[in-house]
C-alpha cells in the first residue's frame, strides 16, 4: 500500500466497470476535509454464523489489482454494500484501509479511529446474514419496546409462551460477535447516523435501543421467567453494553480506567485492545497511553498502565478491578496479583470512584503511597491492616468449580460489630448486596432490611407448603441461600437465631414488592456464586472473593476507596481482590488510625 501522508486515511471505491464482481480501489483522502463516506462496523470472525468447525470457504477481493483475503463475515458485508443504493458512496474498512503489516501505521490510525467514524455520513452496522429469523427479532423489538410497562404483560406472554419464536430469534441475533466487539463502542459514540443491516433488512438505532432500554428496566421480572420457560438466557454483555453505546450523544468522557471498566464487558481479538480500543472514549488517554504500541505484550500494556495511573493521579483505585472476582484471571497471562487483567469483566465493583454506586471512600483522602520495582513485577504500597478473616460462608461457585474450601467455615470469634439483634441483621441484609440501593429514593437502610426479612417469611411459608408471596421462584433462590447459611455463627449464635429474633421483635409486612424481587436479583449478583460471605475477628460482615480463607487480611491501602484482601506467602502478600466490610467503607478505619488504635505498614505486593 501506498504510505499515509499526514491525518491521511484510505476509502474503498467499488470499480463498477470491472468484470470481476469483488473488484475494489483504495483512494487516499484528508481527514480534515474528507469527501462523503460511510464507515462500516463489523465483527471480523462471528461462531454463531460462521463456525470454525466447517470446512472454510476461503474469500478473495481484488483490491488495487491484487487478489486479497478476506474473512466470511467481511465478504458477506462487501457483498451486500455493493447491491446497496448507496454503493456510489465510499466506505472507511479497518481491515482494507488500515496497512495490517505496517505496525508503526496500525498504531498511529488506532489514535484516528474515533475522528474516522465521528466525521462518517453514516456508520453501517453489518450484523450478518438474515438467518435464524433474524427479521423476526427486529419486529419483536418494536413490540416489546411497546409494551414493556406492563410487567403483567411479559410475565403472562412468557407464560403462555406467545413469543416463543421471536424470543428465539432475538437470543440467536444477540449471540451474533458484533454485540461484544470493544471495538463497535467507540465506533457506536462517535457516529452521528447509524443504520443496522442483516442481510437484506435495515432497522435504523432508535428501535434496537428502546428494546435494549426496556430489558433493563424489566430484567428482575423477565429474565428467570425466560431460562425457565423457553430455556433462554439472553446477553446481558450484550444488552448492557448496547445500551450504553447506542444512546445518542449520552457518552461522557471518562477517565480510562473508568472507560475501561465501563466497556469490560466487550470482546477483543487481541486483548491489548481492552486499553487501546477505547483510547477516543477517555479524556486522559494521551497521558496515560500516548500512543499505542503493538509491539509490547498484553502483560506490559496492563502493568504499564497502572503505573501510569499512580503516577498521574496518586491513587490505586485500580486495584478494585485487579483479582477476583471483577476480572478475573486469564490462565494464558502471566501477571503479577496487583495487574488487573482486563481481558473480561464478569461483575460490578463496589469501587463508586469508578462506578455510580453507594459512595465508597475507606482510604478518605489519603493519596496512594506506592512504588513499582524496575522489572514492574512488584508493589509496594503503605496502608492499613484493620482486620483478619474468621469465618467464610458457602461458596455457590466454588462448589460448582471444584474448589477445595466452598463449604461454609465458622467464625471462631465471639466479638459483635453491631450493637443490637436489628442492627446485626440490618448490616447483613446491606453486606450481601453491597449495600447497593433497591428503591427509587427516598431510600434507607431499614428498606433492605424490611426487603430481606420478608424475603425470609415468604421463603418459610414456601417451606410451609403456602404458595410463594415472591414471583418467579425467587423465595426458593432465597431459600436456597438461606439453607447454606443458616447455622453461620455469628457472634457465637447461629444466623436462623438472629432472623428469628428479628422476626418477632419487629413486625414486616406479608405484601410483596417489587423491591423483594430487586433485592434477590442484586443478592445473586452480588453475592450469589461471584462473591461469599465472611466475618472477622472484630465482629464484621463483608464480602469477599470466592477464593478467600479464614487468616486472610481485610487491608485499606492509601489512595484505594474499597478495603482489600490480601494473603502472606512468606516474605510478600499476594492480592486477592476488593472487599465489602460493613463499618469500614467510608474512613472508619483511617479514624481508627489517627486516633492511635491501628498502625500503618507496608506491603509487598507480587
Amino acid at each position: 500500500m501506498l504510505p499515509l501522508k499526514e491525518n491521511e486515511i484510505r476509502l474503498l471505491v467499488f470499480n463498477a466497470d470491472s468484470s470481476t464482481a469483488a473488484d475494489y480501489s483504495l483512494i487516499h483522502v484528508s481527514l480534515d476535509h474528507p469527501p462523503k463516506f460511510y464507515a462500516l462496523s463489523y465483527a471480523w470472525a462471528d461462531e454463531s454464523l460462521f463456525p470454525s468447525s466447517e470446512t472454510p470457504t476461503r474469500h478473495h477481493i481484488r483490491l488495487d489489482g491484487n487478489d486479497t483475503l478476506v474473512g466470511p463475515n467481511l465478504s458477506a458485508a462487501l457483498e451486500a454494500w455493493r447491491t446497496n443504493e448507496y454503493s456510489c458512496i465510499p466506505p472507511w474498512v479497518d481491515f482494507l484501509c488500515i496497512d495490517q503489516l505496517n505496525i508503526s501505521e496500525r498504531n498511529h490510525q488506532v489514535l484516528r479511529m474515533y475522528s474516522i467514524y465521528d466525521k462518517a455520513a453514516m456508520v453501517t452496522v453489518w450484523l450478518g446474514p438474515d438467518t435464524h429469523d433474524s427479521g423476526l427479532a427486529f419486529d419483536f423489538m418494536r413490540t416489546f419496546a411497546r409494551e414493556a410497562e406492563d410487567v403483567q404483560w411479559i410475565r403472562r406472554t412468557i407464560l403462555e409462551h406467545t413469543y416463543s419464536r421471536e424470543w428465539h430469534a432475538v437470543d440467536h441475533l444477540l449471540h451474533r460477535n458484533w454485540w461484544r466487539r470493544v471495538w463497535i463502542i467507540q465506533e457506536m459514540v462517535a457516529a452521528t447516523e447509524i443504520d443496522f443491516v442483516c442481510g437484506g433488512q435495515t432497522v435504523q438505532r432508535n428501535i434496537v435501543l428502546e428494546f435494549f432500554s426496556s430489558l433493563i428496566s424489566r430484567d428482575a421480572t423477565y429474565r428467570r421467567l425466560l431460562l425457565r420457560e423457553e430455556g433462554i438466557l439472553l446477553s446481558g454483555d450484550a444488552i448492557t453494553l448496547a445500551n450504553i453505546y447506542l444512546r445518542s450523544n449520552a457518552w461522557e468522557k471518562r477517565n480510562l480506567l473508568q472507560t475501561i471498566y465501563t466497556t469490560g464487558r466487550s470482546s477483543a481479538t487481541d486483548n491489548r485492545d481492552k486499553v487501546y480500543g477505547v483510547l477516543g472514549l477517555a479524556y486522559d488517554a494521551g497521558k496515560l497511553i500516548g500512543t499505542p504500541n503493538y509491539s509490547l505484550s498484553i502483560e506490559e500494556v496492563y502493568k504499564r498502565f497502572a503505573v501510569s495511573w499512580v503516577r498521574e493521579y496518586a491513587t490505586l483505585e485500580f486495584l478494585s478491578l485487579s483479582g477476583l472476582p471483577v476480572f478475573p484471571r486469564s490462565p494464558s497471562l502471566c501477571l503479577p496479583t496487583w495487574t488487573p487483567d482486563f481481558n473480561h469483566r464478569k461483575i460490578s465493583s463496589l469501587n463508586s470512584k469508578i462506578r455510580p454506586a453507594t459512595p465508597t471512600n475507606a482510604a478518605q483522602d489519603y493519596k496512594a503511597d506506592a512504588t513499582f520495582s524496575n522489572d514492574l513485577e512488584t508493589l509496594t504500597a503503605r496502608g492499613i491492616c484493620f482486620d483478619i478473616i474468621d469465618g467464610v460462608g458457602y461458596s455457590t461457585w466454588g462448589a460448582e468449580n471444584g474448589l477445595a474450601n466452598y463449604q461454609m467455615q465458622q467464625s471462631k470469634s465471639q466479638a459483635m460489630a453491631y450493637t443490637s439483634a436489628v442492627d446485626t441483621i440490618e448490616a447483613l441484609s446491606r453486606t450481601l448486596i453491597g449495600d447497593s440501593i433497591i428503591k427509587r429514593k427516598p431510600y434507607t437502610g431499614q428498606d433492605t432490611l424490611s426487603a430481606f426479612m420478608r424475603c425470609y417469611q415468604a421463603c418459610i411459608k414456601n417451606k410451609g407448603g403456602d404458595s410463594a408471596d415472591i414471583k418467579d421462584n425467587s423465595a426458593t433462590n432465597f431459600g436456597t441461600w438461606y439453607e447454606h447459611h443458616r447455622d453461620f455463627n455469628i457472634g457465637g449464635n447461629s444466623l436462623h437465631d438472629w432472623v428469628t429474633s428479628v422476626s418477632s421483635e419487629c413486625h414486616f409486612s406479608d405484601e410483596v414488592e417489587t423491591t423483594e424481587e430487586r433485592y434477590i436479583h442484586k443478592l445473586a449478583i452480588s453475592h450469589g456464586p461471584n462473591r461469599r460471605l465472611l466475618t472477622t475477628s472484630k465482629g464484621y460482615f463483608g464480602l469477599g472473593v470466592n477464593t478467600c480463607m479464614p487468616g486472610d487480611l481485610v487491608c485499606v491501602l492509601y489512595g484505594c476507596s474499597t478495603p482489600v484482601l490480601l494473603r502472606r506467602v512468606e516474605d510478600h502478600y499476594t492480592f486477592l481482590g476488593e472487599a465489602y466490610l460493613h463499618g469500614i467503607m467510608n474512613g472508619e478505619a483511617i479514624g481508627s488510625l489517627q486516633r492511635g488504635e491501628l498502625n500503618e505498614k507496608s506491603f509487598i505486593i507480587r
